[in-house]
């Protein structure tokens, strides 16, 4: 069967929720940032993701005032085939933090009050906004192999 999205009930008051998304480098640390217009208090999900669609990092915190600018400092390890980097800002339902009461009140337990038809999904959990920003291609760089030794001279026969 197919998964319909949520709808909102005929008494709901209709939210669109938009913003943006950028992804910087400098130093070796990863700067995800942007602006999602929810009400401040919420939860929202802020990550790294690269080419293979691995979450290299994230981070959920509560929507302030101020817009959002999270830093990363990935391991070489995160980094592991990683080649192109996109940063994310999601607001859910429930994945990332239990929201708050006001959230769900203005939203829908679903955010199925949430009528954008851009920048959105949805599964069994609900209505996700995802703003995503441009990929930022060859943000890792390729490890340099040592150079190769030479052979070693087979020993002299004396």
């Amino acid at each position: 069967p197919a998964l319909n999205r949520p709808v909102p009930t005929d008494d709901a008051a209709k939210v669109t929720v938009s913003g943006s998304c950028d992804i910087s480098t400098s130093g070796g640390v990863v700067t995800v940032s942007g602006t999602i217009d929810v009400i401040d208090g919420a939860w929202v999900d802020v990550s790294v993701v690269a080419q293979n669609g691995m979450v290299l990092d994230h981070r959920a915190i509560q929507k302030s005032q101020a817009p959002i600018a999270e830093q990363f400092t990935l391991t070489d390890e995160a980094l592991s085939g990683a080649v192109d980097l996109k940063g994310y800002i999601c607001f859910a339902p429930s994945y990332y933090h239990k929201q708050t009461k006001e959230v769900y009140e203005k939203y829908g337990n679903k955010f199925q009050n949430i009528v954008n038809t851009q920048d959105v999904v949805w599964n069994n959990e609900g209505v996700i906004v995802t703003l995503a920003s441009e990929w930022l291609y060859g943000a890792v760089p390729a490890p340099t192999q040592a150079p190769t030794p030479p052979p070693t001279p087979a020993p002299s026969a004396s």
